[in-house]
């Protein structure tokens, strides 16, 4: 196979990969919404005390001498008292659009170091994710070469 038509192939699976990753497999966005609502009650109380008190000390002289003292005490002092109560409503919404579903399609190219003579092989490696942040990985290569591995991403 001459290198032009190699290069041809893995460009057209290139495009073909980008292709399918873009309009057959396009992730589901997930939407989470989250609303926090405060309430905030607030008390005023003012106080206003008018004081009015009338002292009246009425002493007699009797003509035997003694003295009579009657006293007399007039309240007539007025309190208002005024009470306000306040509730504030303070609501705070937040969006997160999550999209993606973690899928990783990869293209490499392999080079054999202990044999520089041999071509370079190519292959693809597709990561999927299992479990939070724990992958599971696959690799083909055009030297008939298969792998599977297990990954986390960071």
């Amino acid at each position: 196979m001459s290198k032009l038509k190699q290069y041809g192939l893995i460009g057209v699976v290139a495009i073909l990969g980008i292709l399918v990753g873009r309009y057959i497999l396009t992730p589901k966005s997930t939407v989470q919404t989250k609303e926090v609502i405060k309430y905030v009650e607030v008390f005023k109380e003012k106080k206003e005390e008018k004081k009015n008190v009338k002292t009246v000390i009425k002493e007699t002289v009797k003509k035997d001498g003694t003295k009579e003292t009657v006293t007399e005490i007039t309240d007539n002092s007025t309190s208002n008292t005024q009470t306000n109560k306040d509730t504030k409503l303070d609501s705070e919404k937040s969006k997160v659009v999550k999209t993606g579903s973690g899928l990783t399609l990869s293209l490499l190219a392999v080079k054999d170091i202990p044999n520089p003579s041999k071509p370079l092989a190519y292959g693809a490696v597709i990561s999927v994710p299992i479990i939070g942040n724990l992958n599971a990985t696959g690799m083909v290569t055009t030297e008939k070469q298969v792998g599977i591995g297990l990954g986390i991403t960071f």
